[in-house]
């Protein structure tokens, strides 16, 4: 099949030609949410973020059953938002960066993440209400006019490389908190980082 070696070219990191090998798979009918989904992963592996975001324009039109797609494609702007961050911790963190510009859209905004982030999203610039699920989940489930998966949100504001939100001091952690790692650390300052992937892949933890 060509959309297997399509597959294998982007496998092999050979970007230009799985794109082109791609265009030819869907040009000789084969599957083209398939054939997109792959030009989108060159595109991105690529560093060339509009042609990705083409991609996922002709993917939305096409209407395919998409478990990950929670936007209805609206305009954000004074609407209440949900923000579900519904991958791991680390990529909470890199699309909990968009809060501020989120904020300056919606209307309100409630970033529901796992269990175990609760407190940290508080510290986030540009977060004002934080829920999760399980048995610390709110009494009353937010009222919202659009939700958003987390992943979504650099679609949403069509990211290039240049307008990513790579920003410094974008996180706050209360001055108690800190008072209480030193403590543990002995009075020593400095700082510890520990890094555990999902369960799905141990071989990514550090």
């Amino acid at each position: 099949m060509i959309v297997e070696n399509a597959e294998r070219l982007l496998r092999e990191r050979q970007l230009a030609p799985a794109t082109l090998a791609f265009h030819c798979a869907e040009a000789a009918g084969e599957e083209p949410n398939r054939c997109c989904g792959g030009r989108w992963m060159a595109a991105m592996l690529a560093g060339d973020f509009p042609a990705a975001w083409r991609e996922s324009d002709a993917l939305r039109a096409r209407n395919a059953p998409d478990p990950h797609r929670f936007w209805d494609g609206q305009s954000l702007r004074g609407k209440r938002v949900i923000v579900r961050c519904l991958h791991g911790l680390g990529d909470a963190v890199q699309m909990l960066r968009y809060a501020p510009a989120l904020a300056a859209e919606a209307r309100s905004v409630v970033w529901e993440v796992p269990p175990a982030m609760v407190d940290f999203a508080r510290c986030f610039a540009g977060v004002a209400e934080v829920v999760t699920w399980g048995d610390a989940a709110p009494a009353a489930a937010p009222d919202w006019d659009s939700q958003i998966e987390g992943m979504e949100l650099p679609y949403i504001f069509r990211t290039t490389r240049e307008s990513l939100p790579v920003v410094t001091r974008y996180c706050r952690v209360p001055l108690a908190e800190l008072d209480r790692v030193r403590a543990c650390m002995g009075g020593r300052g400095g700082t510890g980082f520990v890094w555990a992937a999902g369960e799905w892949d141990p071989g990514r933890s550090m």
